[in-house]
């Protein structure tokens, strides 16, 4: 069975002025901002379906140094298989522990690799296999990990924690609120 490689890019690199365009044609910002290697591998998250999906992102923002919206892509793994593009299991960088081992590195990438992997990006893209992440859904996302506890708050970046923070007051101001206009109401359903 195929599983999916998760991964975040800069949409803007890779949709400049809303046209398509071939292989030939891709930006240059686009592959070096997106499809940057760092001692000749890529940094993926692995789902093995699309239900999956807020493992992966979790897994991202936590280890992100700010929250703002985020474009990720589905990459298909067994594209890489076709295409002899190595991929070995590795340790990420996430504070999720139960999603560590869900990490992978493209790997012995090579000029000719990473041309393989724009052009898949380009396939993926036109055919809609990219989602938007809001800051909102970041912060839900999260949220019920720390509610969980999967994720311990102190270990997120200090911006996001407080994010997070602000997230749960309101969550808790907004029932708190609502739990005394409901005992308001039912005390005295007339004074409305």
């Amino acid at each position: 069975m195929s599983s999916i490689f998760v991964r975040k890019y800069n949409r803007a690199k890779w949709e400049q002025n809303n046209r398509e365009y071939h292989f030939e044609e891709t930006p240059s910002d686009a592959i070096t901002n997106c499809i940057k290697t760092s001692g000749n591998t890529l940094s993926v998250w692995e789902i093995t379906d699309i239900s999956q999906i807020d493992e992966a992102i979790l897994a991202i923002a936590s280890g992100m140094n700010n929250l703002d919206s985020i474009d990720i892509i589905f990459l298909d793994s067994d594209f890489f298989k076709t295409n002899n593009i190595q991929y070995e299991e590795t340790e990420g960088r996430t504070p999720v522990k139960s999603l560590k081992n869900s990490h992978r590195d493209l790997s012995q990438l090579t000029y000719k690799s990473l041309g393989l992997i724009a052009s898949h990006y380009i396939s993926q893209i036109q055919s809609g296999e990219v989602r938007r992440i809001t800051v909102q859904r970041l912060k839900e996302i999260l949220n019920k990990a720390i509610s969980n506890d999967r994720l311990d708050k102190n270990e997120l970046d200090e911006k996001i924690n407080y994010n997070i923070v602000i997230l749960r007051l309101s969550y808790y101001l907004n029932f708190k609120c609502c739990t005394n206009v409901i005992d308001a109401v039912i005390a005295n359903p007339w004074r409305l």
